[in-house]
């Protein structure tokens, strides 16, 4: 998929964990994929959008840039990944990126290629930057020295993560004041949305650095409507033809009605592993996902949960999200719902939707173990980083190596993980086909 999916079948980590290892989640992260800068500041029209091989990217030239804004407020441990390549340099030219920690009165480089690696191969750039912590005036910049027109510079992947303040909340509370700018998947959307919504960046769907302490509590039944009839779809590749042009199963989700507990800000289904269905090709698999508030729900509390689509008889995962409001009185919003990666080589497709719902709130019978052992769980998990990370605990390591083992067809790999020291690195490819 080209879209900034966080693959749900990874676990809740997706939506923010909380456990008392530190962990690194993504701040930011943008690999161009959907043709998309207008977010980026660019200097002149020597900095653009390049779409060289069909791979997006930020081209910049002689001395353009390409600025972007973002926070790291609640982060710690900040790190910053991008990927820099060039071609026709000469002996004084360079290509830049660029951090600064004080809204751009001031920058620091992070990486930079010059002549010699200028053969149009991307290189990946990694640091810890001073001053990156808890900073809401953070900029990043790539930026040519190249002096000529005619030498290039091209910028990817550009990816900020942190330890984030929920890895502390010790399932009880969460930090935020719910002070939330939405602009997708907003109350009035979820609440009187029509149609089947639209497929949005993933982000959307994520617990929000502010969100504040739900003041709700979610225990009893979900239950979808119409998920045999409602629902966009869009096929990405079908080596096998499954679907074509008219409306089949395959484009729908299963019928979904399922417990839930909820302890402090977590959402526990109390199925988790594969859940057999009457559905022709798809069974659920439902994970653990978050619950919090934000003060333009008026009142209500919003949940998101990781789930996944298992093909049946098969090995494919088609990994998405699904979000709702809620209320203690059984209240609850429509569910928005959208899946945009996989572990499948042959069907890719993406599915997204905005289902009538009803949520029956009582008590779920062996809740109290439910809870317990899900705490143990959380509690005793490998601390993780991004594989990038693991140049700056051990320089001796190629990180992009080992996000790109020997395969004849990288592209296909979903994620790459390893275990050192006990720590988990791990790494999602960001050019899934």
């Amino acid at each position: 998929m080209k879209l900034t999916a966080m693959i749900a079948i990874l676990g809740a980590c997706v939506l923010g964990c909380a456990h008392q290892a530190a962990r690194a989640d993504n701040v930011f992260y943008d690999d161009i994929a959907d043709g998309n800068i207008s977010d980026w500041t660019l200097s002149s029209s020597l900095a653009y959008l390049n779409n060289a091989s069909s791979n997006y990217s930020i081209g910049f030239r002689s001395t353009a840039t390409a600025t972007k804004s973002l926070s790291t407020v609640g982060l710690s441990r900040v790190t910053v990944s991008v990927l820099l390549a060039s071609t026709s340099l000469e002996a004084s030219d360079k290509c830049y990126a660029e951090i600064s920690t004080n809204g751009g009165s001031s920058w620091a480089t992070l990486f930079s290629i010059g002549d010699g690696q200028d053969d149009n191969v991307f290189r990946l750039g990694t640091a810890a930057p001073t001053g990156a912590d808890n900073n809401a005036n953070i900029k990043l910049r790539f930026r040519a020295a190249t002096g000529a027109s005619g030498d290039y510079c091209f910028g990817d992947d550009i990816q900020v993560s942190g330890n984030d303040a929920y890895d502390t909340d010790g399932f009880a509370t969460l930090p935020g004041s719910g002070a939330v700018t939405r602009t997708a998947l907003t109350y009035s959307g979820l609440m009187t949305g029509t149609g089947n919504g639209n497929r949005i960046d993933f982000s959307a769907y994520a617990l929000p650095i502010n969100g504040a302490p739900a003041t709700n509590t979610f225990q009893g039944r979900l239950t979808l409507q119409n998920t045999a009839t409602n629902g966009g779809f869009t096929e990405l590749k079908d080596t096998y033809n499954y679907t074509g042009s008219a409306d089949t199963t395959r484009k729908h989700l299963p019928a979904f009605d399922f417990d839930f507990v909820q302890t402090g800000s977590h959402l526990i289904p109390t199925q988790r592993e594969s859940i057999a269905s009457t559905h022709p090709e798809w069974e659920y698999i439902l994970l653990p996902g978050r619950v919090w508030n934000e003060n333009t729900d008026n009142g209500y509390s919003r949940a998101a949960l990781p789930f996944a689509l298992q093909q049946k008889n098969a090995n494919c995962t088609h990994n998405g999200v699904l979000t709702f409001l809620f209320k203690n009185d059984g209240s609850v919003s429509k569910v928005a719902y959208q899946i945009g990666a996989e572990t499948c080589l042959y069907f890719k497709v993406d599915m997204w939707g905005l289902l009538s719902a009803s949520y029956t709130p009582s008590s779920v019978s062996g809740a109290a173990t439910l809870i317990s052992d899900y705490q143990n769980e959380v509690n005793n998990r490998l601390p993780s980083k991004q594989l990038e990370e693991i140049t700056l605990d051990y320089p001796l390591i190629n990180a992009a190596k080992m996000a790109a083992p020997n395969t004849t067809d990288p592209k296909h790999i979903s994620v790459v993980g390893f275990i050192k020291d006990g720590v988990h690195y791990t790494h999602r490819n960001r050019n899934l086909g």
